[in-house]
């Protein structure tokens, strides 16, 4: 990462993620393509809030690109084995399962790709921020970056003055100021979400 620089990184994880069987999960497209838009636009919003708090841009990057990854990989081996007729379980029943060991799922395959393990905290304590004592800024910096790729995704408002007091802003301690630069960069984003996917 440090050889290649952040842009490097993210166009190689793009190109690589949009042509591998991971983003294209049949019967699951449609959820599998949202999943990756929200991450993406998570990873983009995180690096920003790891800018202005000048903590670790890439990490915060590759967290939130990452944070959902447990999704589409679970979504996968549970088509597979249905469709191998080692499991029986309606598509409904498969979006429960993946949701619910999404995040679990997704740490340990951090851990596995030996990432480091910053990385695989944050994500493991993304909606349990309070219990990541040793990583809980970056957590809460992931958790608030996912709220915004979220409202943003969906075409949402995100002001600066609706998550003023978003506790997540209140533990990292963004001024008012500062997370209204974060949240100036939400047009180039979607912009870059729309020329990506």
């Amino acid at each position: 990462m440090a050889r290649l620089g952040l842009n490097g990184v993210r166009e190689i994880v793009v190109v690589i993620s949009c042509q591998c069987r991971i983003f294209d999960v049949a019967g699951f497209e449609n959820d599998v393509r949202k999943s990756f838009r929200r991450s993406l636009a998570t990873a983009a919003f995180s690096q920003e809030i790891a800018r202005v708090r000048r903590m670790n841009v890439e990490e915060a990057f590759l967290a939130g690109l990452l944070h959902d990854v447990g999704r589409p990989i679970l979504l996968q081996a549970l088509s597979d084995r249905r469709s191998r007729g080692l499991l029986a379980a309606s598509d409904g029943e498969l979006l429960v399962a993946a949701e619910e060991h999404r995040i679990t799922f997704a740490s340990r395959l951090i851990e596995s790709w030996e990432l480091p393990t910053r990385v695989a905290e944050t994500v493991r304590f993304q909606n349990a921020v309070y219990g990541a004592c040793d990583h809980e800024l970056q957590s809460a910096m992931l958790s608030l970056a996912i709220d915004f790729a979220t409202a943003a995704v969906a075409g949402g408002s995100i002001a600066s003055g609706s998550f003023d007091e978003h506790p997540m802003t209140t533990l990292l301690g963004l001024y008012p100021e500062q997370l209204a630069n974060v949240l100036r960069h939400r047009q180039t984003i979607c912009e870059w979400l729309d020329s990506t996917i």
